[in-house]
Parts: C-alpha cells; sequence; structure tokens
C-alpha cells in the first residue's frame, strides 16, 4: 500500500504524548516497521515502564542531578532564561519528573543532549532512510504527540519539534518535512476528575503559555513578520546552536517553523458535546493520528492537505491548528464469539463438570442438617456417591448423553457385552500381573528357594542330619530376610512402572495408569477420570482389605516358626530344632527307642520347614501386593485430592465466567466510548445468537483429545510434584485451562462461521431482528457516525476552515453493492476509501478541520475591552498566574523563558490583548506622569528612573525600573520603552488608578481644587512641561528613529492621553452628563495644547510631523461629537 512507504518519525513527549505512541505503534504490522521511527521522551521513570511497545527506544529526559547541580556547569545562557532564583527548583530533582513545571523539563531535555542521549533518535532516523528497493517517497512526515497541561511535555515540545526539522534538512538533506503535532488540552485531564482543583490553574495556565509561544515564534518563522511586533524570540532547541555562519545564536528564523499543523484535542467536540473520560480521549488520539499516517485514508488526506497550505497565507501562517474526530460502526465480532465461548464453557461447568460436586454437595448439607436434627444416616463418601450418580445418570431410562458417554468411556468393551470391564479393573488386573511376573522372574530368590529345599537323603544318615539341618535353617533365615528386603525393592519398580514412570513421560504400557486415562483409545474427560480415580480407589480399599487379612496370617505363621520346635517348660528358653537333634544324639544307649523318636523328628522338620518355606514363598507375592496396594492407594488419593482441587477451583472460574458473562452481556451497552457505535451487540442480541448456536454448534460438548491430554499431563505433572518430591502446588493452573477451555470453544465458534457478518451484513441482520427498514436503518446509522465524528474542536464559520471528511471501508464489505448505491449513502467515492486493511466489522468515519488560529479556541479567548463576554478559562488561569508572578508571589512562570510573559519580549496570543497589553503599558507611562511617579534620580553622574508604588493598604514603596537586568537611564522614551518590561509596575499603577480615576492630578489654586490633565506638569527637565509636552520629547530623544515610526508611537499616546480625559470626566460627573462631559474635555484638550511648548514648537516649525499631528488631534476634536 502507498501509505506505507512514506518515512515517518513518530514522537510521543511527556506521559500522554508517550502513551498515546506507545498505543499506536502496537496498531502498526511489523511489515511497516521499515519507514517508522518511533521514540518517546519522558522524566519519569514510572510511565516509561508502562510503555511495552516502546521497549529500548524511550529516552528519560533526567538524569540523577538536581537542577542546582545542572545549573552550575551549564553555560551563563541558561541563567538567561531559567528562573534560577527560585531555591526550591534549585533543590528539586531532575530525575524527579517536570511536575506542572515547564521550564525544568527544558532544562532536563537539554541536559539529555549534552549526555548524548538522543543518539538513539538519530540511530533510528538513519534506519528509515536505508536504501531497501521500494517506492520510497520524498518527504519525510513528523507527528509529535503531548499534553500541553503538564510539565514535560509541553516543556520540550517546541525544541524537539525545531530539531527534528533541523536534523532532518541539514543532516538528512531533506528538505519536504512536515511536522505536525497532536496536542491533548487540560480540560479532559479536569473535567475527567482525574486533577487536583489545586493544579487546575497550573495546568491551564501552561497550555496558554505553550500556545502563546508557538504563536510567536510561528510568527518569526512566519510567511510576514511584519505583525510580529519588532519582539525578537529567542529560544535555544539544541546546546550551542549556530546560525549559518557559525554565530553562536538562539534566535527563531525562517527555517524553525516548529509545526506545519497542530491538531488540539479538547474537552468539547464543536457540537459542544464532550467524552467524559480521559481513555477516550486518548483513544481519539490514537485512532485519528492512526488513521492520518498508517491507514489508506492517509493518502488522500495528505494530498488534500497540501491545498490547505495555500490559506496560511490569508493569516500570516497562523491558522495552522486544526481538529480532528474518528467515529466507528462496529459488529464486536470478537466480544460476540466471546460472550458465547463463556456461555458454552459455564453452562458446560454447571451441567456436566461440576453438577456431581454440587449434587454431593447438597446431600452432604441435608445429612448435616439431619444430625443436628437428630435424625441418624451414614455421612455420605464422595467417592461412592460420585461413581453412583454417574451411573445412575447414565443408565436412566432417559440417559443423561453427557454421563452416558462419561459411563461409556470408563468402560471397556469386550466380545461380549458380559465382558465390558471398567478400567480401573483392569488397570489393576494387570498391576496383579506385573506383581506375579516380578515374583516369577527375581532369580537371586528363586536361587535361594531351590537351597531351602531338603536333601532327603542327608536326613537318612543320622551322623550328617545335624549338619544338614543347620545349613537348611541358615538356608530359610537367609530367604526370609532377602524376601523382605525384596518385597520392598519389587514395590518400588512397580510403582515407577505404574505410576512414576509417567512423570517424566506417559508411559504406554498395560501396566501404566496413564495407559487407561489417556489411551484406549482417546484421553478421558475430567469427569471420567475423576470417575475411574474413585472407581479404583474403592477396588484397592477393597482388595487391600483382603490381602492384608492374608499377609497378617502368613506373617504370624511365619514368625511362629521360631518356637515350632519349642518343648521346653522354661520360659527363658526356646529349644531350636538344632538343640533337639543334638539332645537325641547325647542318649545313645536307648538307640532303638532314639531311632524312632530320631525319623518322627526328621519327619517333623521337614513338614515344618517345607511349609516355612511355602509361606515365605506366599509372602513374596501377597507382602509386595499388598505394599504396591498401599502405595497405589496413596498415589490414587492424591490424585483425587488434587483433581477435586482443580473441580473446586472450577467452581471459582465458573463465579468469574459469570461475572465476566454478565459485564460481556452489557459491555457495548453501557459502552464508555461513545464515539463507538455498536451493531448486534446488546444483551438481547447475544442472548439470541448464544440460543441460536447451543442448538447447533455448542450441541456436542465434546472436547478435543489433544486438549483433554493436556489437562491431564498438567494435573498429573503436579501430583508428581506432590507425592515424590519437589514444589508443592495446587492452584496455579487451574484458571488457564478454565481460559484454555473457554479459547477452544471461541474457535469452535468461529470455525463453525455462525456470526461472521461484516458490518453491512450484521446492520441488515439488526434491522431484521428489529422489524425496521434496512436502508433507513443504514441511513440513521451514518448520520449519527457524522454527527459523533465532530473534531474536538470550537465551531466557527465553515468558510474559515477547510473540511477533511473520509469514509473507511474493506472492500469486500461493498461486494455487490452499487455505485449508485455508494453514492446515495457516502456521498461517492471520493469521500469513501476502500481497502482490504479496515477490519471488514467496521465502518470509520474520520472528520478533520483546518484553518483555526489559536483565538478560534474559546478557552484561549480573550474578551475585548469593553464587551461583556468572559475571557476563556485557559486565558483567564493564564493572566492570574502572570499577576501573582509579577507581584512577586508564590509561583513560577508558565513559560520556558522566564521574560516570556514580557510584552517586550513575547507578543501575546490575542491580538486584542497584546493590544491591551501595550495600551495598558501606554496609559501608565502617562498615569504615571501625571501622578508624578515616576521620577529621576541622580546617582553619580547618572541618573535613573525610579517609580513610586502605592500598594492596595496605601503603604509606598520606591522601585527601579529594569530593563532587560538592567537599571534605565536616559530619557522619556527611555523609561517608555521600558515599561514593557516590568508588567508589575505597570499592574501596580494601573490598579491604583483605576481606583482613584475620579481623584485625577490636580493642584490647589487658591481654595479650589483645579482637576485637569492640562495643569499637571511634568517635573523632568529644568523647565516644567505637559504630558502633551513629554509626548512630542520623543522626537528629540529619538531623532534616528525613522519618522513614521515616531508617528505611530506619540499618536497613539496622544489617542490614549485624551480617552484619559474622557475617563476622568466620566467619573468626576458620571457617564450619563453628557453636555458637561463634552464641555470639559474641550476646554481641557484647548488648554493643553495653548500650554505645551514643544508640541507647540512643533507646529509652528510647520513640519510634516507637526502638521499630522495636528491634524490628528482636529480629527479627535471633531469625533468627540459623535462620542457624546
Amino acid at each position: 500500500m502507498e501509505f506505507s512507504t512514506v518515512p515517518t518519525l513518530l514522537i510521543g513527549l511527556g506521559g500522554i504524548g508517550s502513551q498515546v505512541v506507545d498505543l499506536i505503534y502496537g496498531k502498526i504490522p511489523p511489515a511497516m516497521h521499515d519507514r517508522i521511527a518511533v521514540h518517546a521522551f519522558d522524566t519519569n521513570i514510572n510511565d516509561i515502564d508502562k510503555c511495552s511497545n516502546l521497549r529500548n527506544v524511550i529516552t528519560q529526559t533526567s538524569t540523577n542531578w538536581t537542577v542546582g547541580n545542572y545549573l552550575e556547569i551549564a553555560d551563563s545562557s541558561v541563567n538567561e532564561w531559567f528562573p534560577s532564583d527560585v531555591r526550591e527548583l534549585k533543590r528539586k530533582l531532575l530525575t524527579d519528573g517536570a511536575g506542572q513545571v515547564r521550564c525544568v523539563s527544558r532544562l532536563a531535555y537539554r541536559a539529555s543532549i549534552d549526555d548524548g542521549k538522543l543518539a538513539k533518535l538519530h540511530s533510528q532516523i538513519r534506519d528509515i532512510f536505508q536504501a531497501r528497493g521500494d517506492r520510497a517517497m520524498p518527504s519525510v512526515r513528523v507527528m509529535i504527540v503531548t499534553s500541553l497541561g503538564g510539565g514535560t511535555g509541553s516543556g520540550i515540545f517546541l525544541q524537539t519539534a525545531m530539531y527534528v526539522r533541523d536534523i532532518l534538512m541539514n543532516e538528512f538533506k531533506k528538505n519536504a518535512v512536515l511536522v505536525r503535532g497532536a496536542f491533548l488540552l487540560p480540560d479532559p485531564l479536569i473535567q475527567s476528575g482525574l486533577l487536583d482543583e489545586t493544579h487546575h490553574e497550573n495546568v491551564r495556565a501552561n497550555a496558554y503559555a505553550s500556545l502563546k509561544e508557538l504563536n510567536a515564534i510561528t510568527i518569526n518563522a512566519g510567511i510576514d513578520k511584519s505583525d510580529s511586533g519588532g519582539a525578537t524570540i529567542e529560544l535555544e532547541y539544541k546546546p550551542r546552536q549556530e546560525d549559518l555562519d557559525g554565530r553562536q545564536s538562539h534566535v527563531v528564523t525562517d527555517d524553525n517553523l516548529p509545526f506545519d499543523f497542530c491538531f488540539l484535542y479538547d474537552f468539547e467536540n464543536e457540537r459542544g458535546e464532550n467524552l467524559k473520560f480521559l481513555d477516550n480521549y486518548i483513544n481519539q488520539m490514537v485512532k485519528t493520528i492512526h488513521l492520518q499516517l498508517f491507514s489508506p485514508i492517509s493518502g488522500p488526506s495528505f494530498s488534500e492537505e497540501d491545498n490547505f497550505i495555500l490559506g496560511l497565507v490569508s493569516e500570516n501562517g497562523l491558522n495552522r491548528y486544526c481538529g480532528a474526530g474518528v467515529a466507528s460502526l462496529v459488529y464486536p465480532y470478537k466480544k460476540l464469539v466471546r460472550y458465547c465461548a463463556l456461555r458454552w464453557t459455564d453452562e458446560s461447568f454447571s451441567s456436566e463438570w461440576l453438577r456431581l460436586d454440587k449434587e454431593y454437595d447438597g446431600e452432604l448439607e441435608q445429612y448435616e442438617r439431619d444430625r443436628q436434627a437428630g435424625v441418624g444416616g451414614e455421612r455420605p463418601k464422595l467417592g461412592k456417591r460420585y461413581l453412583s450418580l454417574v451411573d445412575n445418570y447414565a443408565k436412566d431410562n432417559n440417559p443423561d448423553p453427557f454421563f452416558l458417554s462419561i459411563y461409556d468411556a470408563v468402560h471397556i468393551p469386550g466380545e461380549r457385552a458380559i465382558d465390558t470391564k471398567p478400567r480401573s479393573e483392569l488397570f489393576l488386573g494387570n498391576v496383579d500381573k506385573l506383581i506375579e511376573q516380578i515374583v516369577k522372574d527375581d532369580k537371586d530368590l528363586n536361587y535361594m528357594e531351590q537351597s531351602c529345599v531338603l536333601d532327603n537323603g542327608q536326613m537318612t544318615r543320622g551322623e550328617n542330619v545335624i549338619s544338614a539341618v543347620e545349613d537348611m535353617e541358615g538356608h530359610l533365615s537367609a530367604y526370609q530376610r532377602q524376601v523382605f528386603v525384596s518385597v520392598r525393592s519389587n514395590k518400588s519398580f512397580i510403582i515407577n512402572q505404574t505410576v512414576r514412570s509417567g512423570c517424566e513421560k506417559m508411559v504406554n504400557s498395560d501396566h501404566s495408569l496413564n495407559t487407561w486415562m489417556l489411551n484406549r483409545p482417546y484421553p478421558l474427560h475430567p469427569v471420567a477420570v475423576r470417575y475411574v480415580l474413585y472407581s479404583l480407589e474403592e477396588l484397592l480399599e477393597v482388595n487391600l482389605k483382603k490381602v492384608r487379612e492374608q499377609v497378617a496370617q502368613v506373617e504370624k505363621n511365619i514368625d511362629n516358626y521360631k518356637k515350632a520346635y519349642n518343648l521346653s517348660n522354661k520360659r527363658d528358653i526356646v529349644e531350636t530344632i538344632e538343640d533337639r537333634f543334638r539332645n537325641l544324639e547325647n542318649i545313645s544307649w536307648f538307640s532303638k527307642l532314639l531311632g524312632r523318636k530320631f525319623k518322627a523328628l526328621v519327619i517333623e522338620y521337614k513338614e515344618k520347614s517345607s511349609r516355612q518355606l511355602n509361606g515365605l514363598n506366599l509372602y513374596r507375592q501377597i507382602k509386595l501386593k499388598e505394599l504396591v496396594y498401599e502405595e497405589l492407594l496413596s498415589c490414587v488419593r492424591d490424585l483425587l485430592r488434587d483433581w477435586k482441587d482443580y473441580f473446586d477451583q472450577l467452581r471459582s472460574i465458573r463465579n468469574g465466567l459469570q461475572k465476566e458473562i454478565r459485564d460481556c452481556s452489557n459491555e457495548n451497552e453501557r459502552n464508555q466510548d461513545p464515539m463507538n457505535v455498536y451493531v448486534l451487540a446488546s444483551a438481547e442480541d447475544k442472548e439470541s445468537m448464544w440460543k441460536e448456536l447451543r442448538n447447533s454448534v455448542a450441541k456436542s460438548s465434546e472436547l478435543p483429545p489433544d486438549f483433554l491430554k493436556k489437562i491431564y499431563e498438567d494435573r498429573y505433572k503436579r501430583f508428581c510434584g506432590n507425592h515424590f518430591g519437589g514444589k508443592r502446588e495446587r492452584f496455579s493452573r487451574g484458571i488457564n485451562f478454565g481460559e484454555e477451555i473457554v479459547s477452544w470453544c471461541e474457535n469452535e465458534i468461529m470455525e463453525s462461521g455462525r456470526l461472521s457478518y461484516n458490518v453491512l451484513e450484521a446492520l441488515t441482520e439488526e434491522a431484521r431482528s428489529r422489524n425496521i427498514d434496512h436502508d433507513t436503518h443504514l441511513k440513521e446509522r451514518i448520520a449519527i457516525l457524522e454527527r459523533l465524528a465532530s473534531p474536538f474542536a470550537p465551531e466557527i464559520s465553515k468558510g474559515k476552515v477547510q473540511n477533511q471528511e473520509y469514509w473507511g471501508i474493506n472492500s469486500k464489505t461493498l461486494d455487490g453493492c452499487s455505485e449508485d448505491w455508494v453514492k446515495d449513502n457516502f456521498g461517492g467515492n471520493s469521500r469513501l476509501v476502500r481497502d482490504d486493511s479496515f477490519p471488514e466489522t467496521e465502518l470509520i468515519r474520520y472528520t478533520a478541520r483546518y484553518g483555526y488560529l489559536a483565538s478560534d479556541f474559546t478557552k484561549f479567548k480573550a474578551s475585548a475591552p469593553g464587551s461583556s463576554g468572559a475571557d476563556g478559562s485557559y486565558h483567564t488561569a493564564y493572566k492570574r498566574r502572570i499577576k501573582r508572578l509579577v507581584a512577586g508571589g508564590d509561583t513560577i512562570t508558565p513559560h520556558l523563558d522566564k521574560r516570556w510573559h514580557l510584552p517586550a519580549y513575547m507578543t501575546d496570543l490575542n491580538s486584542v490583548t497584546g493590544a491591551g497589553d501595550l495600551k495598558l503599558s501606554n496609559e501608565a507611562f502617562l498615569l504615571g506622569l501625571a501622578f508624578a511617579r515616576f521620577k529621576s534620580r541622580t546617582e553619580g553622574s547618572r541618573s535613573f528612573w525610579e517609580c513610586h508604588t502605592v500598594d492596595k493598604e496605601g503603604n509606598e514603596a520606591i522601585k527601579l525600573v529594569y530593563k532587560g537586568g538592567t537599571p534605565v537611564a536616559g530619557g522619556l522614551y527611555d523609561l517608555y520603552e521600558a515599561l514593557p518590561h516590568n508588567p508589575g509596575l505597570v499592574y501596580s499603577i494601573s490598579d491604583w488608578a483605576n481606583a482613584e480615576i475620579s481623584k485625577v492630578p490636580f493642584k490647589r489654586t487658591g481654595g479650589e481644587v483645579e482637576r485637569s490633565f492640562s495643569s499637571r506638569s511634568v517635573e523632568y527637565s529644568p523647565e516644567k512641561i505637559t504630558i502633551l509636552d513629554a509626548i512630542a520629547s520623543f522626537v528629540n530623544e529619538r531623532p534616528a528613529m525613522p519618522e513614521e515610526e515616531l508617528e505611530k508611537k506619540t499618536v497613539t499616546l496622544m489617542n490614549i492621553l485624551f480617552n484619559l480625559i474622557i475617563r476622568t470626566k466620566e467619573a468626576q460627573n458620571g457617564k450619563t452628563n453628557d453636555a458637561k462631559n463634552k464641555e470639559e474635555t474641550i476646554i481641557e484638550i484647548n488648554d493643553l495644547l495653548a500650554n505645551s511648548s514643544i508640541y507647540s514648537q512643533y507646529l509652528s516649525e510647520g513640519t510634516r510631523l507637526g502638521r499630522n499631528w495636528d491634524v490628528k488631534v482636529k480629527s479627535y476634536q471633531k469625533t468627540l461629537e459623535d462620542i457624546f
């Protein structure tokens, strides 16, 4: 796509700017990344850590230094603009963030450039210009995103724009550089309730100061500088910057235009509506910027934007402000799939997975109630009830399909129905076979067993019998000891073969438990797994009881063999077989008798030793079986506990599912972002779709074998860790598998295609379900989108701004739609952008307005003097802040430069305010002279101007008049020129004059008070002069100044002087006393003219300037008729 080949630099500043850029970059396909450099600057490490898509491309514009530390090493130029006299700032750590102090952010940014931290940005820019053989465009697009209310972004947005334009043009030789800004204004943060009220004025003042600076710098770098008011702006956007001749210079030049276009996002759109939450405004920024830069709309949008450049000439390039808005008609396909998958999972858990546990819990609760009521009964056992409930549901006359499938799964059919056996029985049968085989194949024991067989020949020869008996007893004892050892070692081997071997990998053998859970032929459902385990537990308990009884009897017999030959009556003596044979051998004279006894003892020994051998042989097998059964039973119980834990956790999962279902059901109806209009998304729509799916796709709840295997293997490995040692974990994965079941359901639904509509098809289906006309429904929705996509900018005359309006839709969505239909609904192809990169489930409306002045944004606007309108909230906050600043209050400048609140250094954003500031300064000049507030004080060979001020309490103070940090010396013109640099003095005089205007300059002649300007004299020169002469004296003090400029300044002051006379008369006589006010004003102006010597001299000399003065004065006198 063409739009993907335009080299683009996307930069986020501060917390909000970085967040917006992070979200935008996450939406851009990786295939487009080659031509995109994305970067962010922030002082706050906490905000940086939140940007998951911008890892390694964020510059932290702060160091571990304090502000004071950096000021000590910075060159002296920094102290010219940084308010270094504020002690609190010097102690501030740069790593703490700017904290709504813009000049701190500027300082941190400068330190970062000094430290080489912008090297990464340079590297990224180089990368987007690598040769790739594609159709790369010659132009470069830059978008800088920030909030103007905070400190970080608004403290560096100008320098960043100028710096990036500089390096693109001078280092990378790119001439076609288009720099855009996207700026969030303070009210979205304020009105969202995210800022404490104590910060409201700060952020609004910051925003006003930011745009004031941008406006002034744009004038300096603009098409025509004639409106700049003579103010030369200096802004260091990189340390030690130089002009073209290699001189260090911070002056803004034609090449330093910060932004070509600036998109502002305020709380209200042009319809006066808002989005309520900050996240919605961030979403608006993300969507509009993404559409402008990285969507198919960017192509036609930029082409149309090129034509708007001509419109900048009409306003001296100051109408660069824009507004944008986007709204979407969305069929929430993925969320609908999610909802139905949640319902499917929840109902499966409820009616299938958890049904047996729930019924058992009910039985247990009833048992407890009965017990407390004195009713006897056996406590129900979970395993027994689990088995019987499955059997009952499966064998019912109308069997439950799910439990019938479970019952069938846990039984293995034979050739005949009667041969069908439970898996548990078949598994245990194979374990028994393994035990028998192990016993049979034990060569060592078999060899020892053979040694325990009597040699009949040895037992017939008397002299060898005792020796033969001793050998046999030794063999039997050794065999017994080895049997005891072998049954335990063989037990471990069998458990390894049947259970433990599956801990490493799933073994497929008939005597392996996992074989019967995962094969024959498919993995079992978790409910079936529990059935098999409960069945196996029951079988093991029964069999173990039997084998234990056998073992006990055999052990008793084996143990009794020790006393089998004892004939002694003595308690402390136990005769052995050897003892008895020796006793017979020692009594030789009764040989005949002895011979019979000897034979009887041999027969007895043969019988008893043979019985002992048989007992040991039996013990080999049944004791091994007992040990294996015991260990198997322990394993089965641990497995059951683990699976019970898993199912218990599924209950918690189900609670979570039900909460998510409730949230999902109403999510689109309580949509917090009103810019998304949803189709087929009401709770009723979702319920209807689920019912249709439940009877089709979701009718079968059979999970895929791989999924069942994964569940089982996970639980089995957890059992192995718990039972055979290692880490004990019980609940770590249940939730994950709950989510995986939901995911499986989602895949099944998506593969079915039952919910797969494009946005127009969904709209058609919605109209059908509501029994309304489809075309009417579509037009209503389109009209809603057009209104919602209103830019977040003020509504002004449509002829004053230029518009962009586009629709974005997937190409396939319009298949089958005629061109007439498209034109009827979307206004034709010129405004409809079709592309496969748009989601099929969305219809997008994008609207932009170009050509605003900053003052068109009403919150930045200043009311004209005398008008009934109120100042905008941003302008008001700025004025309050500056008034406190110049009064020496406890505040810090909202500007990047501590001098920029002064009219002499920077013109105001509003032309009426700029003119008002100058008028206020001019009035203060005249009133100060009239009130004798300004006096020239001689110190040594020089005279300095000082101002005598009076505060609200009537306390007088004397302050020197400064300009650029130096006391002002010289004449009246020097005083006049310096006053804009002293707003504190100007405000002081103005406030006093407004309160005392009815007491304007007077003197006493005799016993009367004369109130007139004409009677006031300026004590400046040896001879006293009038205020009008003070104005005329500018000609003598500035002989080299162009006459046109002198005329403009002096005539302006004369007009202000005459207006002050009118104000004085109105204050004295009342505004409604027109006749008296007119008469006294004319008299006083005539007296002033008659008493003014310097003024009269210029008139008498007939100079061009004098003639023009005379014309202006007479014209003013004539207009008095119209004024009154």
